[in-house]
């Protein structure tokens, strides 16, 4: 008899130090109607930027800017001044938001759509006729994928537009995998905006001729 109780006793004191080495992720209720519903994914569960401002030498920092390339905590690492990072990443009058159809879409859909989803050289030659002829000095590229589906081509992808615009001297940002409610309010003032087609992008679009902004098309 006494050797069952020790046994549960162990047993109890397993579990309970599993529990504790374990994230808390694994025990909570991740569906997005629960009020437990505050876990934002693994891609962010090592983010510190706390850590990376006050206390540095808790963090690999290389690391870290290895695994946030676009973090604020990334750019803090190497410019130590936080207020002009945040304020770099405002929109301003002579920037353009560039939204970006990726993810499933790249697979998915058949070649006669590509064109309408992800455009043809004449209509990007035209982008940047529009970014010279308003003088815009920044594009910000803005996406996300709602499944976890063709990544390593969107990132493709995205990175060749960037290159488009840095071969025509056209200064890129990246805003990547936001939440797309966030994205309608950061983009609500854009002055210029383009969009790669898609439902959410006509109605970024909408949004932002609605609050004064121009569209190209």
């Amino acid at each position: 008899m006494n050797l069952i109780l020790i046994l549960i006793i162990y047993t109890i004191l397993l579990l309970l130090f599993i529990k504790y080495i374990l994230p808390d992720s694994l025990f909570v209720n991740i569906d997005p109607d629960s009020v437990h519903f505050l876990y934002n994914g693994k891609k962010w569960f090592e983010y510190r930027l706390g850590d990376i401002f006050y206390n540095p030498v808790l963090v690999n920092t290389k690391e870290h800017c290895k695994r946030f390339p676009y973090s604020i905590a990334t750019e803090y690492a190497n410019d130590k001044d936080i207020k002009k990072i945040i304020t770099s990443r405002f929109l301003k009058k002579d920037d353009l938001v560039l939204h970006l159809r990726v993810g499933d879409i790249i697979d998915k859909y058949p070649k006669f759509h590509q064109k309408q989803y992800f455009k043809d050289g004449e209509w990007w030659d035209s982008l940047v006729k529009y970014i010279n002829t308003n003088k815009i000095k920044r594009v910000i590229l803005m996406g996300g994928a709602h499944m976890p589906e063709c990544l390593e081509k969107s990132w493709e992808y995205l990175e060749s537009k960037k290159l488009f615009f840095e071969n025509n001297n056209i200064k890129t940002m990246y805003r990547l995998a936001c939440s797309p409610d966030e994205d309608i309010v950061y983009c609500s003032k854009a002055k210029h905006f383009a969009t790669t087609g898609g439902q959410y992008g006509k109605l970024l679009s909408e949004i932002i001729e609605g609050y004064g902004g121009k569209v190209f098309k």
